[in-house]
């Protein structure tokens, strides 16, 4: 026997009285298990849905960036290669997405030379050069006479 412990003999309702306190016992248990269950599977709902949503961001993103490039608001910019060990300057013609979702620009050189480039691979220009295609009537100048 353990130290401090006396063996007692106890009447059956005091027995009784134990078990039904230990069957609550472990039914508290089991409500906290199932409460923390719960939460649990809401946290991880919650954590799909938000990584849904930021998948549906990112594409919006993309889609946004590709409306971008493809409304021309890269298109005509100057840019010079800043990584390898040759120089190329030019003026970006396109733009497109790989099957991989990285971006591919397209530049035309003086020389008429095409050469694909990944986006961090060149420096845009601070100087804006004669667009790539052609402006809207509306922001053509009116010839001088």
């Amino acid at each position: 026997m353990s130290e401090g412990i006396e063996p007692r003999l106890i009447s059956a309702q005091e027995l009784n009285n134990i078990i039904c306190d230990m069957g609550k016992q472990i039914g508290n248990l089991n409500r906290q298990v199932h409460d923390y269950k719960t939460a649990y599977e809401n946290e991880f709902k919650n954590s799909q849905s938000i990584i849904k949503s930021l998948r549906l961001e990112n594409r919006n993103l993309s889609q946004a960036y590709l409306e971008a490039i493809t409304t021309n608001e890269w298109c005509g910019q100057r840019v010079t290669k800043i990584s390898g060990d040759y120089s190329f300057d030019g003026i970006v013609v396109a733009a497109f997405q790989k099957r991989s979702g990285k971006w591919r620009l397209v530049v035309e050189n003086d020389q008429g030379i095409l050469h694909i480039f990944n986006i961090n691979q060149v420096s845009f220009r601070t100087v804006q050069s004669t667009p790539a295609v052609n402006p809207p009537a509306s922001e053509v100048p009116p010839a001088s006479s």
